[in-house]
């Protein structure tokens, strides 16, 4: 029997946190490109971008549960990248 529910994101913080907090989930990293605009705002690029990884899960796993997220980091207004746990540091 699968999962009760699929975590479309490569972080590790989150996998993390997930299974700290007793969740059980299998991690399925969508190989998908991330949006980036000058029309969106942060707030709207994060969603944007999880919504692309969480789609192209479920479009594979259609009966499944998908949690999809994204995270961003922005000095000033300006996105300047990912956090580092999401680049896989700690």
């Amino acid at each position: 029997m699968p999962s009760p529910f699929i975590l479309a994101s490569n972080s590790p913080r989150r996998r993390v946190l997930l299974a700290e907090a007793g969740y059980e989930f299998e991690v399925i990293a969508p190989a998908v490109s991330e949006v980036a605009s000058a029309n969106l705002s942060l707030r709207e690029l994060t969603i944007a971008n999880a919504t692309r990884k969480g789609l192209a899960v479920s479009q594979v796993h259609p009966h499944r549960i998908v949690l999809a997220a994204d995270t961003l980091v922005a000095l000033e207004g300006e996105v300047i990248g990912k956090t580092m746990s999401a680049r896989g540091f700690s």
